[in-house]
């Protein structure tokens, strides 16, 4: 059964609800969790003491954050694309498996 703040929550218009939802997650995000909020499992907990300890022996030996951005979308955009010259200007690689033929091929 819904409280009755979220049964007025509910009844407001959708864009005012959005507002609210950003509102809430802006708080939440501004907030500093304690490490009981946001437990870790045994192989992050390793993982993340394996990078400090390499950011510890070399510290010159890292990559900013607009650099590591541009790497992921470099990646992102090699996996999601293949070259104009193979299929024909940004055919996605799905696209190029529903037209070659990949798919419900008729072949007997």
């Amino acid at each position: 059964m819904a409280s009755p703040a979220l049964a007025h929550i509910l009844t407001l218009p959708r864009s005012e609800r959005i507002r609210m939802v950003e509102d809430i997650w802006d708080s939440i995000a501004n907030e500093q969790p304690s490490p009981e909020e946001v437990p870790l499992t045994e192989a992050q907990r390793r993982e993340l003491e394996a990078r400090l300890a390499a950011y510890e022996r070399d510290p010159q030996e890292r990559v900013s954050w607009d650099d590591a951005w541009e790497q992921i979308q470099q990646r992102t955009r090699r996996a999601e694309c293949v070259p104009e010259s193979s299929f024909g200007p940004k055919q996605s690689l799905t696209s190029r498996k529903r037209t070659n033929g990949m798919k419900g091929s008729n072949r007997g």
